[in-house]
């Protein structure tokens, strides 16, 4: 096939990570679908994790005091917040690693320490991501599924040295969720996912609530749907959102086989493998 719908793993590895390889891998595909439901994760997830670490480092001024924060975040059910902070951190290090001595030194001057150039200059690489990210988030797109007319697309902003990432929740004012149409579309085809949840998905708390939520819009399709349950159906929106002409493109398999099988979709890795 040569369209390929792209979920939010695919998307920050592109955008945020500047995986180059991954991003050859999905030039391949003459049509790109990103839904505008994988940006708005990426707001709600990477970004902010990135953001959060950002001004830790910015707050302390210090390398070692933003480490020993994602230390204790690690020590909390957080734990996507940490391991995306640790990703930040990586990826700054990839953009500083090639800084000398003399020219840190000639950057903040010879009475900074060590500890205080290696924490702004990771902060300013994490800045610099975050910001191109946003920018960039629909460049490789060749086409936009479904844009969120309940979700508004704000930038994030700095104040004070400091980056804002508003924590927009669902506007849902006089309407209803902008994927409840696709959603309610099919109740046979939602019970059918569900099922492939619970008998070949991984057994976790997310894909509990997951089923729960493909079985409740099943049995009352003509109810409104909640906002924020398109959060909980999570990976089972991209597969609803792809056409019967395209695959769909992501990192986590695992999780993703499950429900595509159910609709009759392929997925796959964007190097192709399937493993």
């Amino acid at each position: 096939m040569s369209k390929a719908l792209l979920d939010t793993t695919v998307l920050v590895g592109v955008v945020l990570d500047r995986q180059k390889q991954m991003r050859d891998d999905v030039l391949q595909f003459a049509s790109r679908l990103v839904p505008a439901y994988a940006v708005k994760e990426l707001r709600s997830g990477p970004l902010t994790h990135y953001v959060w670490f950002h001004n830790k480092l910015a707050q302390s001024h210090s390398f070692a005091a933003a480490l020993s924060a994602l230390q204790g975040m690690s020590r909390t059910p957080r734990r996507y917040r940490t391991s995306t902070a640790i990703a930040a951190l990586q990826a700054a290090f990839v953009d500083i690693g090639h800084l000398t001595h003399p020219g840190l030194a000639a950057q903040y001057g010879k009475l900074a320490t060590q500890d205080e150039t290696v924490a702004d200059s990771v902060r300013l690489s994490i800045k610099q991501r975050v910001m191109s990210a946003w920018r960039r988030r629909y460049a490789i797109a060749t086409e936009i599924v479904r844009p969120l007319r309940c979700y508004e697309e704000t930038s994030p902003t700095e104040n004070r040295g400091l980056l804002e990432i508003k924590r927009l929740e669902c506007d849902v004012a006089g309407g209803e969720c902008s994927l409840a149409e696709i959603v309610k579309s099919d109740p046979d085809l939602l019970e059918a996912m569900r099922k492939a949840v619970l008998n070949t998905g991984p057994k976790n708390a997310e894909n509990e609530k997951r089923a729960r939520a493909l079985h409740e819009i099943a049995r009352k399709p003509r109810e409104s749907i909640a906002p924020g349950m398109c959060r909980i159906l999570g990976d089972a929106i991209f597969v609803l959102l792809c056409p019967e002409d395209a695959i769909i493109l992501t990192t986590n398999l695992k999780d993703f086989d499950p429900l595509a099988k159910a609709a009759g979709r392929v997925v796959q890795r964007p190097d192709g493998s399937r493993s």
